[in-house]
């Protein structure tokens, strides 16, 4: 019982929490689009798909028994920490402030990073990183893309953090699997 009660925690922290955060980005987009339905509420539903695709993927995640050194989709808090970054990445970036004003950049987020945690692609997990000495370099490059960023660009390392993980995992999925 305690699995199923630490994933119904992970889906509140890092699945409710981001959708709400997406929620009100959503809305504040759509209050700055005269085009978007201002008063259609459905509009902002969306969002909750976000804690559905994570709850799915933590079910199948405690029912499987293959993953027990790596992964299917993207985990719930990997997810979590990418969209608790963007406000800061809003706050901070004019630029991508900009980008983060427009309703399809929001929809686009929600539906690649639910179909990123639903997946059943094999992606890289710490807990079997020890029998994996291919991944080093890979992984080495990763974090000095993330003190590159996190150096010149703040927040922004977080995504693209986040983008250097799936790409490790994508090329080396052999790898990872063994």
């Amino acid at each position: 019982m305690g699995k199923q009660l630490d994933s119904l925690a992970d889906v509140v922290s890092f699945g409710v929490a981001p959708a709400c955060i997406v929620f009100q980005f959503l809305r504040m987009s759509m209050a700055n689009d005269v085009n978007a339905f201002s008063h259609n509420s459905i509009l902002l539903a969306p969002a909750f798909l976000i804690p559905m695709a994570g709850a799915y993927r933590l079910a199948r995640f405690n029912l499987d028994q293959t993953q027990t050194t790596y992964f299917k989709g993207v985990p719930i808090p990997m997810i979590g920490i990418l969209t608790a970054s963007l406000p800061l990445i809003y706050w901070q970036s004019g630029a991508v402030a900009q980008l983060m004003l427009l309703p399809a950049f929001w929809y686009g987020f929600i539906i690649l990073v639910s179909y990123l945690m639903v997946m059943k692609t094999p992606m890289l997990a710490l807990k079997g990183l020890a029998n994996k000495r291919k991944l080093v370099i890979p992984l080495l490059l990763v974090a000095i893309e993330i003190v590159l960023t996190a150096f010149f660009y703040k927040w922004l390392a977080i995504p693209f953090g986040f983008m250097g993980y799936c790409l490790v995992s994508l090329l080396y999925k052999k790898t990872i699997i063994q």
